[in-house]
């Protein structure tokens, strides 16, 4: 049985996102990241880019809602990873509901 570890994994969906039209690279180098869009590399959510997102996926919300969804996906409410995806993915899709 051979063994398949995380860098050839890695490669092959870095290959596949290219195909699809996306560009890869690595974040600390070749992400285009203004200074001014967040405190740290620390802060894994750019809100800017988050907020622009949310407001695209969702043309009819209303800022209030825009507000409430960005403030949720920033906070956690449980230590279940795929939970938390869950919940996020049904905020950000505010007119599948």
């Amino acid at each position: 049985m051979s063994r398949v570890n995380e860098s050839v994994v890695e490669e092959a969906a870095k290959q596949w996102f290219t195909e699809l039209g996306y560009r890869t690279g690595y974040a600390p180098n070749d992400l285009e990241v203004p200074s001014s869009s967040r405190e740290s590399y620390s802060q894994v959510v750019i809100v800017p880019w988050l907020r622009n997102a949310v407001w695209r996926l969702n043309p009819g919300i209303t800022p209030t809602q825009l507000e409430a969804v960005v403030a949720r996906v920033l906070r956690s409410e449980s230590q279940d990873a795929v939970m938390e995806n869950l919940d996020c993915i049904s905020l950000w899709c505010v007119r599948c509901r």
